[in-house]
């Protein structure tokens, strides 16, 4: 399966090689974006995608990340999306830049921690919250960074145990 995952990304992504191009988006896949998303954001995922399934090719990789240093994020959601994906590249130093520049953002109430979304709703700040903790956990931050990110999803189940979709 994995071999032809990477084969149809690799397919994909050497149609688009320069650095300056991200990669394109879909209406299908959107997940927190907007339609006016941020090229980065597409980026982000595939990379994420890319690097989780072990693809080789550095160049890609390489050109993927040169993309989002071309391409900042606006938003918390797309913050915490890059940072992800740029630690499990081991761009660790952009992605903790990326965390400390945003902390300061923080919504706290109680032992909570989420971050608020421009024009978001609850099921996308639940979503920044989950990708923040999937970056602080690959960056091997503290227990206690990630502990009130935590409890601000687990007060966020829904009836059926899952949490609120922005697919």
């Amino acid at each position: 399966m994995r071999s032809i995952f990477c084969l149809f990304y690799s397919t994909l992504l050497h149609a688009l090689p320069q650095p300056d191009h991200p990669f394109w988006g879909t209406k299908h896949r959107k997940g927190g974006l907007e339609e006016d998303k941020k090229n980065g954001s597409i980026t982000s995922y595939v990379l994420a995608s890319l690097v989780i399934s072990n693809y080789q090719n550095k160049t890609i990789i390489g050109n993927a990340l040169t993309c989002l240093s071309k391409n900042p994020p606006s938003t918390p959601y797309e913050t915490f999306l890059y940072a992800y994906a740029e630690a499990l590249a081991g761009q660790k130093i952009a992605a903790q830049k990326l965390i400390k520049n945003i902390r300061p953002l923080a919504m706290k109430d109680g032992g909570l921690q989420y971050y608020r979304n421009p024009n978001g709703t609850k099921s996308l700040d639940v979503e920044t919250a989950a990708y923040a903790v999937l970056a602080n956990l690959q960056l091997g931050n503290s227990k206690s960074v990630v502990l009130p990110l935590v409890r601000y999803l687990s007060t966020n189940l829904n009836p059926s145990g899952g949490f609120y979709s922005t697919q």
